[in-house]
């Protein structure tokens, strides 16, 4: 991505050693900065395009005589992109969520391995960005392109464990990418759930799962999400009742908080 070399990016781990006022305002500046970023919107027409053939194959072909039951998808956002994170149990699980989220041509995070062969071309027409996992600067550029697309309206899509989850676990530990590019874009995050019964799949909002269901090894993950997005609407509306930006700095006594 042109330009975004320019700008001092720090990593997660960075970030999250700095105190809450510095973090703010870093974030801030970051968001900014990627919205000013030039955005190709006429690409997404092409894509737009391709999807929804790509749709069409897939429930024809793919997943032909698999019965699939959505349910809770009343609950997205409409008028909103925002950030939907997933559990990865089988490699269905991809085109099973184009078929689920076809009317809002998401952008995909998958693994670079994907990216070769004739689906792989398919995948990269449709405005997926592969991440070679184990490299350090193709995470950065990834979580940087999601981000772009975040800031310029865009839906994506993340696996937040990382891999296919092959044990009997509900969830493997998460990665805390999903949290961090939501914080950047201000998007919120939407979770899915898939599970599958014999040839059914069944995708369900996640708090039909119950949060008891969760593994405690994933509370690491949950707790910042939750802890971000109450502190903003608690921010948002301390500053509407006080008429005063939050973003100046509150020990200057023009408002008594």
């Amino acid at each position: 991505m042109t330009g975004v070399h320019e700008f001092d990016r720090k990593s997660i781990h960075e970030i999250e050693k700095m105190t809450i006022y510095d973090k703010q305002a870093y974030i801030s500046q970051l968001r900014e900065y990627y919205v000013k970023l030039p955005f190709d919107k006429t690409k997404l027409l092409r894509c737009e395009r391709i999807h929804k053939i790509l749709v069409h194959i897939i429930g024809r072909v793919i997943l032909w005589g698999i019965k699939i039951d959505v349910r809770g998808n009343e609950k997205f956002p409409i008028n909103q992109n925002v950030v939907f994170v997933c559990n990865h149990k089988r490699a269905f699980d991809i085109p099973l969520m184009h078929i689920v989220l076809k009317n809002r041509m998401p952008h995909f995070l998958i693994k670079k391995e994907c990216e070769s062969g004739m689906w792989g071309g398919i995948l990269r027409n449709i405005g997926t960005i592969f991440v070679q996992r184990e490299n350090k600067k193709s995470c950065e550029e990834a979580i940087s392109m999601l981000i772009h697309n975040l800031v310029h309206g865009e839906d994506i899509v993340i696996f937040p464990e990382g891999t296919r989850n092959r044990t009997q676990q509900l969830l493997l530990p998460l990665k805390k990418g999903a949290v961090y590019v939501s914080q950047v874009s201000q998007k919120p995050v939407v979770p899915i759930a898939i599970k599958k019964y014999g040839r059914k799949y069944e995708v369900i909002d996640a708090d039909k799962l119950g949060m008891a269901a969760i593994d405690d090894s994933c509370v690491e993950y949950f707790t910042p999400m939750l802890f971000y997005t109450m502190t903003t609407v608690y921010r948002t509306a301390l500053q509407d009742k006080r008429r005063h930006p939050l973003d100046m700095r509150r020990y200057m006594g023009v408002v008594e908080y």
